[in-house]
């Protein structure tokens, strides 16, 4: 069974970082090839070992992926959480800054 999983890429230094939040997994490498093959990897130990240890469906269940009709579903994300989750990881740099609007007079 294949199931599409959404996978983002960030650029950290002179790095690619691919992270599957429906996973919680990430890989890395030097340009995106090398990220993906990484990231490839990794989904096949992660596979692996919960299938080796028989807690596959535990596991997904637990990072929110449903089971209907026998098929698998990861959980979908917004933009907005899909940042917060790269905030939370430490894996996105970013700051709140005070900005001055100046108020514009009411005509």
């Amino acid at each position: 069974m294949s199931v599409g999983v959404d996978v983002l890429s960030l650029r950290e230094g002179k790095y690619v970082v691919a992270y599957a939040p429906a996973l919680e997994l990430s890989s890395y490498g030097r340009s995106e090839r090398t990220a993906k093959k990484a990231f490839d990897e990794a989904v096949g130990i992660f596979l692996d070992a919960t299938e080796r240890k028989g807690t596959l469906e535990r596991v997904l269940l637990k990072l929110g992926w449903t089971l209907s009709r026998n098929r698998y579903e990861p959980p979908r994300y917004t933009a907005s959480e899909l940042l917060h989750l790269c905030r939370a990881r430490s894996m996105l740099d970013s700051v709140t800054e005070d900005v001055r609007i100046p108020l514009v007079a009411a005509t």
